[in-house]
């Protein structure tokens, strides 16, 4: 959502940057994010970026994709599969781990 490189111009279908957000200082955070090899200097990035995309919030980043990945807050949220419980499993495949989004409550 940060990076518009490459992205096709208006009127033509783009597969990222959909709403074609601008940020030029976005552009070097992206580069040095990527090639930093201490994690404090990643951090550094990261934190930088985020705060650019709090400014400006050019999207809100859903997707359901559990079989590949997924985190979770518990300062709010409970019944997320954790080790202890692991209701989710893995692999997901074809909607077969969606079962464990029915307990997650608010504590």
């Amino acid at each position: 959502m940060l990076d518009n490189r490459g992205v096709a111009a208006d009127g033509q279908s783009a597969f990222w940057d959909y709403n074609r957000f601008s940020e030029p200082a976005a552009l070097p955070l992206l580069d040095k994010a990527a090639a930093a090899t201490d994690p404090k200097e990643a951090k550094t990035y990261y934190d930088q970026l985020d705060q650019l995309f709090m400014k400006d919030i050019p999207g809100i980043p859903l997707m359901y994709r559990p079989n590949e990945f997924y985190e979770f807050n518990t300062s709010v949220w409970a019944g997320f599969p954790t080790a202890k419980d692991p209701s989710a499993g893995t692999p997901q495949f074809a909607q077969a781990g969606i079962q464990w989004l029915y307990k997650i409550k608010t504590k």
